[in-house]
């Protein structure tokens, strides 16, 4: 049992030495811990010196990237702003224009209004125009419109003209009226007349249309020549002068009594042709002015529209 229980020397020292270089194997492996340790912090330094340096890179790269875009961005504004600039200048100088255009025309249509009430207050007579130093341009436009006019007034005068020859011609059967006013030789001439044509037969017939024809034609130029004095004297200011019956040819007087017409209604139709005249020219110079206004409000229109589509297009553009 002793011998059992204790040790032998030979197991005491190979237990002693199994010790000992567990002990040196504990050592070493400390040392290498306290190294691996030490490594690890290090790298430990390391790696956030390398994390701070990468953030600070990467700061740096988005405002590179940022300082690109704001320098873009810049350039792209200072050109719409000259873009901006040049347009701003461009319609100052379209509406600048337009408004002197405008001013002008607005001077034109006061110059026009004043010259219609003028011609109104003077009963129609036309006068020289209030301005005299106007440019070709409104000559054109006041020609224009006077030839409008007077092609509107020929129109209406073919018309009245075509309507006077249609209407049929006014029969007088009473000829003793018109035999009392005339006097005994004009009851002479119209038994000479009568008597001719009653004895002649067919020649006498002839003879008398003939006479009649002649006579028509004869009192159809009077008629004129009285219608064109007694117009040019009322232009002027003079009472016309109306003439007697007895001053008439004698083949007048006869073709009045023939056809059956007075000859009050030769002076009623000289006086209706003057006022006719006169109405025609008021109607033409009352045409002529519509006319030019007519003008003027398609060029104020035309304008107008021209100002609305600039200042569109300038809202447009901003």
């Amino acid at each position: 049992m002793a011998a059992s229980q204790a040790l032998s020397e030979e197991e005491f020292h190979r237990m002693q030495a199994q010790l000992l270089e567990l002990r040196t194997q504990n050592y070493q492996l400390s040392d290498d811990l306290r190294k691996n340790s030490a490594e690890l912090n290090a790298v430990r330094l390391k790696l956030s010196v390398l994390e701070r340096d990468l953030v600070k890179a990467q700061k740096a790269l988005n405002k590179s990237k940022k300082a690109q875009e704001v320098d873009a961005l810049l350039s792209e504004n200072e050109m719409l702003q000259g873009k901006l600039h040049s347009q701003e200048d461009d319609f100052r100088l379209q509406n600048s224009t337009l408004m002197a255009e405008l001013s002008k025309l607005c001077t034109q249509i006061e110059q026009l209004e004043t010259e219609n009430r003028r011609l109104q207050e003077g009963g129609g007579a036309s006068g020289p125009p209030a301005d005299s130093a106007c440019g070709p341009a409104d000559e054109l436009l006041r020609l224009q419109a006077e030839n409008a006019a007077l092609h509107k007034k020929l129109r209406a005068l073919q018309e009245r003209f075509d309507g006077e020859l249609q209407r049929p011609p006014v029969a007088h059967g009473d000829q003793s009226v018109a035999t009392e006013t005339d006097g005994p030789a004009g009851t002479n001439r119209v038994s000479d007349v009568a008597g001719g044509g009653m004895g002649a037969g067919p020649e006498g017939t002839n003879q008398r249309e003939e006479l009649t024809e002649s006579g028509l034609q004869q009192s159809e130029q009077q008629r004129h020549e009285s219608d064109c004095g007694s117009h040019r004297a009322t232009r002027r200011g003079e009472t016309p002068t109306s003439s007697s019956p007895e001053d008439h040819d004698p083949s007048v007087v006869d073709v009045n009594i023939h056809t059956g017409q007075p000859e009050s209604s030769l002076v009623k139709g000289g006086d209706l042709c003057s006022e006719l005249q006169l109405q025609m020219e008021m109607e033409v110079e009352v045409n002529t002015e519509r006319e030019e206004k007519r003008l003027l409000r398609e060029q104020l229109l035309v304008l107008e529209v021209h100002t609305l589509t600039h200042t569109d297009t300038h809202t447009d553009t901003h």
